[in-house]
């Protein structure tokens, strides 16, 4: 029997049942689920699901900050690298929305990974309100230097590939289904 806390309501989880929930517009899926106002009990940051995808957010942090840091590189670089990596010459605009993040965010960090010869930016020609980021040959060459990263990650986190697969597939749709409410 597991539970977490979504604001002020308890959801009890029992593993020996099936049921799905609608709650507070939201579709919650798993085994019987239960709720129950929480009565004369202080709130636990254990009991927190935003603080639990915090804490291990930080955690992953820790983890690839020194195996980053070994090719000059930031987790946000990082980032930026994999996805030019799956897809080279993307506007600005794509790349933030794969990488979920804003213009006034990635425009900075895309800036400094130019200076470094990681990249390369230039307008569009056929928009030119557009910016293409595309590969520089550095950034390339990272490619291959980086790709015991996520071995080293994968090995930290346990071997079981298709668990962390799961995992990484209900947080994208938790993402998704928080955004879609956002």
């Amino acid at each position: 029997m597991g539970s977490l806390l979504i604001g002020w309501e308890l959801i009890v989880h029992d593993l020996n049942s099936e049921a799905t929930l609608n709650w507070q517009g939201l579709e919650v899926w798993s085994c019987a689920i239960y709720l129950v106002h929480m009565l004369n009990r202080p709130l636990s940051l254990d009991d927190l699901l935003c603080f639990a995808l915090y804490a291990a957010n930080n955690a992953m942090g820790r983890l690839y900050r020194p195996l980053l840091s070994q090719h000059g590189l930031t987790y946000p670089q990082y980032l930026v690298l994999v996805a030019l990596w799956q897809c080279d010459g993307q506007k600005v605009s794509d790349l933030g929305g794969a990488l979920n993040l804003e213009s006034n965010t990635l425009t900075p960090l895309l800036k400094r990974m130019e200076k470094s010869d990681l990249i390369q930016r230039r307008r569009n020609p056929e928009d030119e309100r557009s910016v293409i980021v595309s590969l520089a040959a550095k950034g390339l060459a990272l490619q291959k230097e980086a790709a015991p990263i996520s071995r080293c990650i994968l090995d930290a986190a346990g071997d079981d590939i298709a668990e962390l697969i799961e995992l990484r597939d209900k947080i994208q749709n938790l993402t998704e289904r928080l955004n879609a409410k956002g």
